[in-house]
């Protein structure tokens, strides 16, 4: 019995070992990966917001790309200005960086950050992607007033024979294909259709990206059924 006892306290000091043993690579994996990463002050037109944005970039890069000065552009990426030529350029920072690695960007493709973050441009944040990817790859826009990516309320006016004036409101879910063609589908202007819109928007980009869907409105079915539901309630109660 004593026996039996000394092996069950000898397993917990083994099982204790290898867990402090883990959580210290853990910390080393954490710590390689800060600094593997550098930051990079962008420099600013507006004095208020200077050393404000800073972009992130690899470690074995940092040293190529500081060579140039780079400022925050107005839609959140990082450029610099080449005046070496008759008419001035601009390049933008991750197009420079993903060349640095890859080479040349073919013609009619974009790189795209994958967590459309404009400022992290680690290599492992960069990727190539056609222009309806790119477009594919979005987060919500901050004046978004429906809640869901991809759903917008419309107005159809319309005048009748005798001067009257009548609107149609309906919620507009709007998507874009493979070939960048913007495409949409209306639903009735309540907060069951609001939801039912922003479901259909997901499966539509998934089925047509798949990886590079971008952020989805719901992360599984039972997050639509729930916001379903809640939304079955609430027209319920204004109606």
């Amino acid at each position: 019995m004593s026996n039996f006892y000394m092996n069950g306290l000898q397993m917990q000091d083994i099982l204790l070992h290898f867990y402090k043993k883990s959580l210290l690579c853990l910390c080393f994996i954490l710590i390689e990966e800060v600094i593997l990463m550098k930051e990079i002050d962008l420099n600013n037109k507006s004095k208020k917001n200077e050393g404000k944005f800073k972009a992130f970039v690899d470690d074995d890069l940092f040293k190529e790309v500081n060579r140039f000065n780079w400022y925050y552009h107005n839609k959140g990426y990082a450029v610099r200005y080449d005046c070496s030529a008759d008419k001035p350029k601009s390049i933008l920072l991750h197009r420079y960086i993903y060349e640095l690695k890859y080479g040349e960007i073919p013609e009619g493709y974009f790189v795209d950050h994958i967590d459309r973050n404009p400022l992290n441009n680690q290599i492992s944040n960069l990727r190539l992607v056609t222009p309806a990817e790119n477009c594919c790859n979005i987060s919500k826009y901050r004046n978004n007033k429906s809640g869901y990516i991809g759903v917008s309320k419309k107005v159809n006016k319309q005048k009748n024979k005798n001067g009257t004036i009548w609107k149609k409101e309906y919620w507009d879910c709007q998507w874009y294909d493979n070939n960048s063609k913007q495409r949409h589908k209306y639903f009735p202007f309540d907060n069951i259709g609001k939801v039912r819109a922003a479901r259909y928007r997901d499966l539509m980009v998934k089925q047509i990206y798949g990886d590079f869907c971008g952020e989805l409105n719901f992360s599984s079915l039972e997050d639509y059924q729930k916001a379903l539901k809640q939304a079955i309630l609430k027209d319920l109660e204004e109606n």
